[in-house]
């Protein structure tokens, strides 16, 4: 193993060679300090895939918020939390169990800040928070992603889809056929140095300053500045 990364499918090539001996349902994987856990499961064809930090995100939220409400217990004042570059099908799940989701800048540390200040305002409850580079958080308990409680509730809802004969591949389908298929990619650009910063701030600068119009020939409605907490029409 070149590197104890979850995000990295050769993190898991020796649990899918062991997987395959026992016929595993589910592969679990964390970062040596159990923060960031990656998921790995059957496909339609039976071989391991592992879930993008998006789709594991999107199959706990569901069964989460699916399971409180079957039992009453779903808060009316709660919300979730993701961060800015989390795919937005969490916040089609939320709204299908009418609590909204907040979006807050990449670090799990502003959906911490997030849970602190509801317990101290009272305006909502906390529900779940995710982010795409695989960090969960359930309880709230703890104040940053944790995969020591994400591990035991991916393993509580692979055993709920087993009961009823299926897998976790399974119900990440349901989920896209009731909700909408949402596909993500990330791409990086890296500019080193000195330089670099100073490229990175008048990008950052000239685009706040002058927001397109239009993308890919798509009209703009709206253009939110996280740095500045403005939303512009």
């Amino acid at each position: 193993m070149k590197s104890p990364n979850p995000e990295e499918h050769a993190a898991f090539e020796l649990a899918m060679k062991y997987g395959k001996e026992i016929d595993a349902d589910i592969l679990l994987g964390t970062d040596p300090d159990s923060d960031r856990l990656g998921v790995a499961v059957k496909n339609g064809e039976g071989e391991y895939q592992v879930l993008t930090g998006n789709q594991t995100g999107a199959i706990m939220l569901h069964y989460l918020l699916s399971q409180k409400a079957e039992k009453g217990i779903l808060p009316e004042n709660g919300a979730v939390l993701k961060t800015i570059v989390t795919s937005e099908i969490g916040r089609v799940i939320a709204d299908s169990y009418k609590l909204p989701t907040y979006d807050v800048l990449t670090g799990f540390k502003f959906i911490g800040e997030k849970i602190k200040e509801y317990e101290k305002t009272g305006k909502h409850t906390f529900q779940f928070g995710y982010e795409e580079s695989y960090g969960y958080l359930i309880g709230d308990f703890v104040r940053d992603k944790d995969a020591v409680q994400a591990a035991l509730f991916a393993a509580e809802v692979a055993a709920y889809y087993k009961a009823q004969g299926k897998g976790l591949y399974d119900a990440l389908i349901e989920i896209y056929e009731k909700y909408g298929y949402f596909r993500e990619s990330l791409e990086s650009l890296t500019l080193k140095g000195k330089d670099g910063a100073e490229q990175i701030a008048s990008i950052l600068e000239e685009f706040r300053a002058n927001p397109p119009k239009e993308v890919a020939g798509v009209k703009v409605n709206a253009v939110e500045d996280y740095k500045a907490s403005v939303r512009k029409e």
